[in-house]
């Protein structure tokens, strides 16, 4: 038979190939081996097994010179419109100071700051994600800060505008939260649109206030607020 393009190899545990071009490496009986490393069958059981090697794709001859991923011909469409989640980072201010987070000053990052996203930039990453989702049926927008909630009027124009553009889709939108500045009616807000949220609980009052502190407190922990609007929700929006 013609030589197929293989490497033999043998272990403790038994005799191996590796089909180079299916880029596989599969454990075969050492009649197999020893027909394949002599190029040569002598009876018909080693005849039939290599036979359906060979009827699944194993032991070519030539050397494959391109290979090509099923999805190469869609992929450009693919990714032009399966786009279904953005993240806007909505502000880099935040009315904590947990000594952890990447962004309090330990770490070399950017800071906190008074910097807020602005409605022309929020506007370019919801087309984006809009004019990229023709696949999509679900689109998902996460608000993320800092404190998100202390660029509320941004949040809130968000939300109204993909409702406005983004017709056929179900939205879904999300918040991460330190949960201090949740009231009545941004509780309200999040549930009529359909919000979910992430809040930071770090244990019990005492090593939650170690290090979520409230900022320009001089060390106030975060624990009582927090606490406090959480119960709250749980409360009044049960289903929430």
């Amino acid at each position: 038979m013609d030589k197929p393009f293989v490497h033999l190899f043998f272990t403790s545990i038994g005799y191996f190939m590796y089909d180079v071009n299916k880029d596989e490496v599969l454990k075969i009986p050492e009649n197999v081996y020893e027909a394949l490393q002599n190029n040569k069958v002598d009876d018909l059981k080693t005849r039939e097994y290599i036979q359906n090697l060979k009827e699944e794709g194993y032991l070519k001859c030539k050397t494959v010179q391109t290979t090509k991923h099923p999805a190469s011909d869609i992929l450009e469409a693919y990714l032009e419109n399966n786009l279904s989640y953005i993240i806007l980072q909505v502000t880099q201010n935040c009315n904590l100071r947990c000594e952890y987070c990447v962004y309090s000053g330990g770490y070399l990052t950017r800071g906190h700051s008074n910097k807020m996203m602005s409605w022309e930039i929020a506007k370019k990453g919801l087309d984006f994600l809009i004019s990229h989702s023709g696949y999509q049926e679900e689109l998902s927008v996460g608000f993320y800060g800092g404190e998100p909630l202390l660029n509320k009027e941004l949040i809130e124009k968000c939300v109204k505008y993909m409702h406005e553009e983004a017709v056929g889709k179900k939205l879904h939108f999300s918040m991460t939260t330190n949960a201090t500045l949740l009231s009545d009616e941004i509780v309200e807000f999040l549930i009529k649109e359909n919000f979910s949220i992430t809040v930071s609980l770090d244990g019990p009052q005492k090593v939650h206030d170690e290090h979520r502190k409230l900022a320009g407190s001089w060390g106030k922990g975060s624990f009582d607020i927090m606490m406090k609007n959480l119960l709250e929700i749980k409360e009044k929006y049960p289903t929430f």
